[in-house]
């Protein structure tokens, strides 16, 4: 059952151990100002690389849940309760390995394709993280159950806000994440026309757009001069791929702003699910790859882009339970998508999980944290670009 305002207290900054919510990173971006884009010397990503393949999954009704944020930085997922994929998921799932599977007749893609792969090489091949095809299917239960988007908006917000301080009106824009139907037209204020993809196919129709597997599609070459993509890079089984892949579709002097989940996102849920294992005698395959906000602007520079900046946004959330958390999760359509999952919680363990959640609070309410990371970086061109 969906929870009304009492059962969940958010905050837009709180603070604890006596540092802000909002911690910058890579950038001084204070409320109200315009941030900066100095270039960061970060240190060199790795771990995130994977190789491109697609594969269909069987037997996806018998999925039993497994929770993170989005879920893919430094994130240890969890299996709680039972979280059965979407209804017509067969003919779901055909849909979208149709719909995404992207065609090879385009040299230069093919070049960008090559280049990106090359890079994101591997002395040994690395298999696939994330099952895509569960990825949309999570996206779709989100989409007919109403989506929970007090994080997503939040991001979105910010976004816009950044966007609004370019001096510059945009010509088009790619908006790839698009859980509001509503977004594409609030972006309209600063861009003419706006295309929309998202991983779930009812998130993408109710978008007017098409859905979209991001290391896996033909992008349109050199098209947008704005791309905004929304919580959904993170469960790509090769970022640098869709990285370059995203870098073909824009012009010179193109932006690209954006936001992925944060490696300190749900420190509460993950440490009740080690409780649970600690039960049964032994610890579960949970943790996802990292990447750390210093990470990110190497990654960005790796894919052609040019003065990438990142800062982190800690949002706060107070839950009655964690059944409450799980809730809103499956409502984000966040619950964990790993191709390889470990088996769901038994009862004791359950119980568990949930005695811990219950003591990490203060006795009516545990604090979750949701880390946000945004990112924003520009495509190298012959105008001077925007400090």
């Amino acid at each position: 059952m969906r929870h009304g305002p009492r059962d969940r207290d958010l905050a837009a900054v709180f603070e604890a151990d006596g540092e802000a919510s909002r911690e910058i990173v890579i950038c001084d971006r204070r409320p109200g100002a315009r941030y900066s884009r100095r270039r960061s010397k970060a240190a060199r990503a790795g771990g995130l690389l994977g190789r491109l393949k697609r594969k269909a999954t069987t037997g996806a009704a018998s999925f039993a849940q497994e929770l993170d944020l989005l879920p893919a930085i430094r994130a240890e997922a969890v299996n709680v309760l039972d979280d059965c994929p979407a209804a017509r998921a067969p003919g779901r799932k055909r849909e979208i390995e149709h719909r995404s599977r992207a065609p090879t007749n385009n040299p230069s893609y093919l070049h960008c394709l090559l280049v990106a792969r090359r890079e994101a090489s591997h002395k040994h091949a690395v298999p696939d993280l994330f099952d895509m095809e569960l990825r949309a299917l999570r996206r779709e239960r989100a989409a007919r159950m109403g989506p929970e988007l007090f994080l997503l908006e939040r991001a979105f917000a910010d976004c816009l806000e950044r966007i609004e301080l370019q001096d510059r009106r945009f010509e088009r824009a790619l908006m790839i994440g698009c859980p509001d139907p509503a977004w594409p037209e609030r972006l309209r204020i600063v861009v003419g026309h706006v295309d929309v993809r998202d991983p779930g196919p009812l998130f993408a129709a109710a978008g007017e757009g098409e859905v979209i597997v991001e290391d896996a599609w033909e992008p349109p070459s050199q098209t947008y001069d704005l791309v905004i993509a929304i919580g959904t890079l993170d469960t790509v089984n090769s970022l640098p791929i869709a990285l370059r892949l995203i870098g073909y579709a824009m012009k010179a002097d193109a932006l690209l702003i954006g936001v992925i989940s944060g490696g300190e996102t749900l420190p509460q849920l993950r440490s009740a699910m080690r409780a649970a294992d600690a039960l049964a005698g032994g610890a579960s395959a949970h943790v996802h790859p990292r990447i750390e906000p210093s990470a990110l602007p190497a990654l960005l520079s790796e894919a052609g882009f040019a003065r990438p900046v990142v800062d982190v946004d800690r949002v706060q959330v107070s839950y009655l339970s964690m059944d409450r958390l799980i809730g809103d999760l499956r409502s984000m359509g966040a619950t964990n998508v790993l191709r390889s999952r470990a088996a769901p919680l038994g009862r004791a363990q359950h119980k568990a999980a949930v005695r811990a959640f219950a003591e990490a609070g203060d006795g009516e309410r545990t604090t979750e944290t949701f880390e946000i990371l945004h990112f924003a970086a520009w495509i190298p061109g012959k105008e001077l670009m925007p400090r």
